[in-house]
């Protein structure tokens, strides 16, 4: 018996060398994830700001225990100007403050909405003075947008239809993203603060980053590889600002390229990411890429970077809106790793 169970256990390991040795060709592994070896030569490394443990104590977020249904660990987090955070986290129904090392300082309770066993708040977006913004499943009876004070206490709602939220500064507004995948007709809306409907303008990979009065920027990919930069107006004109490729295997029929635009800094230059993964697990990575526009379109930086778009332990998340635009060329995002939800921090060279 003992003999056995030594000859299985040089089989084993001889399995594990030759598996290495066969992604070695053409993959190279990096946090579970194997990328392109073109793009792993190149990619840089996250900073990793901050770990916060997985867990369901008071400081900790998300499921300890592995699942594959959506709803069970932390989605989004919104990074503030102090170094402090809130994070979504679906998991306790709720949304979390922590401070720059990881403190817990408020929980505010989402359980009013919770949506079967999940919960109902897909996004959130606070803003300065006047508390938080909710944006419910849009799968929902009544998807909507709830205005909550610092403390958490509702003070309205009104009907709104998307899976992200947002808040525009300059124009004082809140911005709502919605998609095929989401149900309806994919476009944004502009609410002011009070609810009130602003403007619609229809069309796919639309953000809410606002070219000029009434009219937005957007990304999408056409074909198989070629992306592109345009802005539309609230009457449907669209003006194209570029287009480039993206890395995307000629043999390969099972790839999803995919682009959304992160924000905007003070002088105007938009930022980007776009990947391209393998179907359907996403667990081969070709592109992985923040890009750098001036407002006229001209192409200023682009880096490859390593992000985990998958943790064979969690589910995926919406990929686009793991991105904040925080200073010029710095962009924070996160992931879910082991046991540890982590916030990650990229620069441009």
């Amino acid at each position: 018996m003992r003999k056995r169970i030594i000859i299985t256990f040089l089989v084993l390991c001889q399995i594990m060398l030759v598996i290495p040795a066969l992604f070695s060709e053409t993959w190279e592994i990096f946090e579970q994830i194997p990328y392109s070896s073109t793009l792993y030569r190149t990619a840089q490394k996250p900073e990793i700001l901050l770990r916060l443990p997985i867990g369901n104590k008071n400081g900790e977020v998300g499921n300890p225990k592995p699942v594959a249904d959506r709803g069970k660990h932390p989605q989004d987090f919104y990074p503030l100007p102090d170094g402090s955070f809130w994070v979504l986290d679906d998991r306790h129904f709720a949304l979390k403050l922590f401070s720059p090392t990881g403190e817990c300082r408020q929980s505010i309770s989402l359980k009013k909405w919770r949506f079967f066993d999940i919960c109902g708040v897909v996004d959130f977006v606070p803003v300065p003075g006047k508390g938080l913004f909710l944006l419910t499943n849009p799968e929902s009876d009544v998807p909507s947008v709830i205005h909550l004070d610092s403390n958490g206490k509702s003070l309205g709602s009104w009907g709104a239809h998307g899976h992200e939220i947002g808040f525009d500064s300059e124009r004082q507004s809140l911005y709502v993203i919605a998609g095929d995948y989401v149900g309806g007709e994919p476009g944004l809306e502009e609410y002011g603060l009070d609810g009130s409907h602003r403007l619609t303008i229809s069309g796919e990979g639309l953000s809410g980053i606002f070219a000029a009065k009434d009219e937005v920027f957007g990304a999408n990919v056409q074909g198989r590889d070629q992306a592109r930069l345009f802005r539309k107006t609230v009457t449907g004109q669209e003006t194209l600002l570029a287009t480039f490729s993206l890395t995307v295997p000629e043999n390969d029929t099972d790839c999803t390229p995919e682009i959304g635009i992160i924000g905007r800094d003070a002088s105007g230059s938009v930022y980007l990411y776009a990947m391209v993964s393998s179907e359907p697990d996403s667990n081969r990575v070709f592109t992985s890429c923040l890009i750098k526009f001036a407002p006229d379109g001209n192409l200023m930086n682009r880096t490859d970077i390593f992000f985990p778009v998958i943790d064979y332990f969690y589910e995926l998340t919406d990929f686009v809106t793991r991105f904040y635009l925080v200073r010029p060329d710095v962009v924070l995002s996160f992931d879910t790793r082991g046991k540890w939800y982590r916030i990650l921090k990229y620069t441009f060279p």
